[in-house]
């Protein structure tokens, strides 16, 4: 019997009644866990770093003393979290995340190679940058789907495809195929997409992702639609709650990074958003 392995980021503050409801939905779902518990690495003081290039680094004694206390109590919180798995009849592995920021996109990288799809704790959040990071990981060093604001083994009746004919939507179409097959129904929709002219004629938009989800049995609804004055990420939001949807599904970042940092953009909108779940893929 095959399992997949979902791996689940946490934060030290995530609470217990979060970690069962997850191990429950994932003994129902036959799933494994790799935990992550993500505890913040305190920062060297800017104080200790004298001019150069003829200073040297003054460590203050508390430091050392911090990343030992933070060190223990992440140990502590990974004895507890291992007890509840155990409770609950979950497979699960509970590692610890407790690395300098720089080193955190690498080290969530590494994790998420060897697992299936990747989940985030909502409390991560709350921690300065650590939320982004592990995201970007997941999406750009990683083969794998990066799912937001739900719990391992999600199942929803309804899924939205947001269809805009680039590689990355249709890569995270395929990494979701599993979840729409699965669906009651699928909706796939298109915003302001224009026809596209292929060998024989013109395909409009979305038409070649319902005929493919059809042959693999989805119950498919195609849906064009005008964007009008609104974002793009925004009208997806709209029509997914329109919908009834469970899930989107979309393609993360298929514009420069630098250019939705900077003007926004439809994958940021989905991202910051935390009340629909949301599948992504780049």
């Amino acid at each position: 019997m095959s399992r997949d392995t979902a791996l689940f980021c946490i934060a030290l503050t995530t609470p217990d009644a979060l970690l069962r409801e997850a191990a429950g939905i994932a003994l129902a779902r036959d799933l494994h866990l790799t935990i992550l518990v993500h505890a913040a690495f305190p920062s060297l003081p800017v104080a200790a770093y004298a001019a150069l290039p003829y200073g040297t680094i003054s460590i203050p004694e508390e430091w050392p003393e911090e990343i030992g206390a933070r060190r223990k109590a992440l140990e502590a919180r990974i004895a507890e979290i291992d007890a509840i798995m155990d409770q609950e009849g979950a497979s699960a592995d509970i590692r610890p995340l407790f690395v300098s920021q720089p080193d955190l996109r690498e080290s969530i990288a590494q994790a998420a190679r060897t697992a299936d799809a990747a989940f985030f704790a909502p409390e991560l959040r709350e921690q300065d940058g650590a939320f982004a990071q592990m995201l970007q990981a997941v999406l750009f060093d990683a083969p794998i789907p990066a799912v937001i604001n739900t719990l391992p083994g999600l199942a929803p009746e309804r899924v939205l495809l947001a269809w805009d004919e680039s590689l990355a939507c249709a890569r995270a179409a395929h990494l979701a195929l599993p979840c729409l097959k699965a669906a009651r129904e699928v909706g796939i929709v298109c915003f302001d997409q224009p026809a596209q002219d292929v060998a024989g004629g013109r395909i409009e938009p979305g038409a070649g992702a319902a005929a493919w989800l059809s042959h693999h049995g989805c119950s498919v609804t195609l849906t064009q639609l005008p964007a009008g004055k609104r974002e793009i990420g925004g009208a997806i939001l709209d029509h997914a709650r329109e919908t009834g949807a469970g899930l989107i599904v979309a393609g993360g970042y298929g514009h420069a990074r630098l250019r939705q940092a900077v003007f926004g953009g439809t994958s940021r909108t989905l991202i910051e958003q935390t009340e629909l779940p949301v599948l992504l893929a780049h």
